[in-house]
């Protein structure tokens, strides 16, 4: 997917030039000694069930990728625990779950998708400064 720094960010949502279908990025900061798991397919923090927060960044792609246009990734990078799979990334419930030290080369390993050129790179990328406004 994306090379080198990405044009813009918007409400989570970086826009690379190397174009591709944008991530929807949701950030996680893991405080104390509380640790991730997964039990029976559920992620887990301590003993906090963490399905609803994973619907939630579901929810969150979808509706960027109404307001855009074009598919939108559900990716949450968690910061301060180590997520519990091979290479610190696992997929649950439609999401991809990511140790924060790991997302880059995630986002680089992705494979290139057709049709993102400059121009389109960039209507997207204008449509998601209008569209998609910073959360406040």
């Amino acid at each position: 997917m994306p090379r080198g720094k990405p044009y813009g960010f918007t409400d989570g949502l970086p826009v690379y030039r190397w174009g591709q279908a944008p991530a929807y990025l949701q950030t996680q900061t893991q405080l104390g000694q509380a640790r991730l798991t997964v039990q029976g397919g559920t992620l887990r923090y301590g003993r906090y069930d963490q399905t609803r927060a994973l619907q939630t960044v579901v929810w969150e792609a979808e509706q960027a990728a109404r307001a855009l246009g074009v598919p939108v990734r559900p990716v949450v990078a968690v910061h301060g625990a180590k997520v519990p799979a091979p290479r610190g990334r696992l997929e649950l419930g439609g999401v991809t779950v990511v140790e924060a030290k790991r997302l880059r080369g995630l986002l680089r390993s992705l494979p290139p998708q057709p049709g993102w050129d400059s121009a389109r790179r960039a209507a997207v990328g204008q449509l998601a400064e209008r569209t998609l406004p910073p959360a406040s």
